[in-house]
């Protein structure tokens, strides 16, 4: 199967729809089956921005005089931007989301019958198989009439 090619962003976008299509329904289908080995197919790729997202917040971080140490916010949960590496950090972070990642899609054979609009963009090309001439509510509305079986 071929690979697919998405953004960081995109990526991003899709692991956060697809946890929460998971906890939102708990029910076991062949949808959530696609949604779960989805999310572990491009956990290396979260991983690998991650890392890269964290380096670019250190090289942008404000630095204190006297003690040489990272300033952090008042939670402490991150660093304070050295203003003079603002633009830099926000030229770098549009960079890396919108770097491609790839990896090897697992498309649903099957999709709920009640799946909600919204749940296609973001899942369309990832999990939810769709070609330039059938749009990802087409090919979700074929996949609902026909039978799992004609599906495989």
């Amino acid at each position: 199967m071929a690979k697919v090619k998405i953004s960081n962003d995109e990526m991003l976008n899709f692991r956060r729809a697809a946890q929460n299509y998971i906890n939102r329904h708990p029910d076991r289908t062949r949808l959530h089956h696609a949604l779960e080995k989805s999310l572990k197919k491009t956990l290396t790729a979260f991983e690998d921005y991650a890392d890269a997202e964290s380096d670019i917040r250190i090289d942008t971080a404000m630095i204190d005089e006297k003690t040489k140490a990272f300033v952090m916010t008042e939670d402490k949960m991150s660093y304070v931007v050295d203003p003079a590496k603002a633009k830099d950090l926000q030229k770098r972070m549009r960079e890396l989301g919108r770097k491609e990642v790839e990896f090897e899609p697992y498309f649903a054979t099957e999709v709920p019958k009640d799946l909600e609009a919204a749940w296609f963009q973001v899942f369309e090309g990832i999990v939810i198989q769709a070609t330039d001439e059938v749009p990802a509510e087409k090919a979700v509305k074929k996949l609902k009439s026909e039978p799992a079986e004609a599906q495989a």
